[in-house]
């Protein structure tokens, strides 16, 4: 709570701009796609005390700050959830997990 997600801020970072897709599984959701093969942070702090999702509290530079630059209209801001990460949902240790990887991620961005 309040606190970067184990490997969030450094190892979670670079999330690179990437396409947006349509609304994905649920009213208030969107879709985005992040490279972060080359091992850029993803430049979020978030907090998962719900078990469930990553409450996003502070984005905080890396590759969802170049996302929000390149996507005013569909900007990743505090208050929002990650509530899928790859296809992997409802279990906070999976996205976490699934987020340090450098891989390309499609991200499920909650506004709710």
């Amino acid at each position: 709570m309040g606190k970067d997600m184990p490997g969030a801020s450094s190892d979670m970072q670079e999330v690179v701009a990437g396409v947006r897709g349509p609304a994905a599984g649920g009213e208030g959701e969107f879709t985005i796609t992040v490279d972060k093969t080359s091992g850029t942070r993803l430049g979020v702090d978030v907090d998962h005390q719900d078990g469930k999702t990553l409450l996003i509290e502070a984005v905080t530079g890396g590759l969802m700050e170049k996302w929000n630059n390149e996507n005013s209209s569909k900007k990743v801001a505090n208050g929002m959830r990650i509530v899928e990460v790859n296809k992997l949902r409802g279990d906070v240790l999976q996205l976490v997990d699934e987020c340090k990887k450098n891989k390309v991620h499609t991200m499920v961005i909650s506004r709710n």
